[in-house]
Parts: C-alpha cells; structure tokens; sequence
C-alpha cells in the first residue's frame, strides 16, 4: 500500500498494521502522541464511526506517550492534550 498524506490511507495503513499485530498477538498497544501536528487524523477517526469495524477494539490498549519532560499540572503535557482532543470525545 503507497501511504500519501490523506486521513483515509493513514488510517488505513493504521488498521491494516493493527490486524497484522493481531494475527500474532493477544492484544496491540498503541501509543498515541500529543501535538497537534495529528489533530486532523485524530478529527477524522474520530468522526468516522465505521473506522474501527473490523477490528476487535477490546483487543486494543491505548496509551499516551510524550518524550518531554513537563510538570504534572502543565496543559502541554500530551497526555492531557490527546485525552482533551481525542479520547474525551470518543
């Protein structure tokens, strides 16, 4: 699959590699970063209420990830951010 910069052929490079992890594992977990260069991807997934059909999402753990170091009460942190972007309105 040639991956361009549309949402529709990253998500589906994103849950083609789920499945793929899934034929081998239990489970897949996934790291999602915070920043907004991702906005617009996490925006489409999460309007397109068919995106996960195919797959089992129990079978899926999420975490954050963010390689700097700020304090705990920091808006910044992308944790705070991809829960307040993405996981809140799922």
């Amino acid at each position: 699959m040639i991956i361009t910069h549309s949402y529709p052929d990253v998500t589906q490079w994103f849950l083609d590699a789920i499945q793929e992890v899934l034929k081998e594992k239990k489970n897949v977990t996934i790291g999602l970063p915070g920043g907004h260069s991702l906005d617009g991807w996490y925006t489409s997934i999460i309007t397109d209420k068919d995106v996960f059909r195919r797959i089992d999402t129990s079978k899926i753990r999420w975490c954050l990830v963010d390689e700097r170091c700020v304090v705990p009460e920091s808006f910044d942190r992308s944790d705070k951010y991809v829960w307040e972007t993405f996981v809140k309105p799922l």
